[in-house]
């Protein structure tokens, strides 16, 4: 079930370009990367900057 989750991650990645993930979320984070790996796309991670309180997301990015 979990991977369900995380190929509709897939999913809204390749259609929109990038993706929020929870950072606290490292399976998702590595799954995503693994995938994004094995089909030879290149990515950033990109975390926001502070404004109030602590990170809680990461953006992962498909360079174009």
């Amino acid at each position: 079930m979990l991977e369900t989750n995380y190929e509709e991650m897939i999913v809204i990645l390749k259609e929109k370009g990038e993706v929020e993930i929870p950072l606290t979320d490292c399976d998702m984070q590595f799954y995503i990367e693994d995938t994004l790996e094995s089909l030879d796309l290149k990515y950033q991670k990109l975390i926001p900057p502070v404004r109030r309180g602590s990170v809680k997301k990461m953006i992962i990015k498909i360079e174009y």
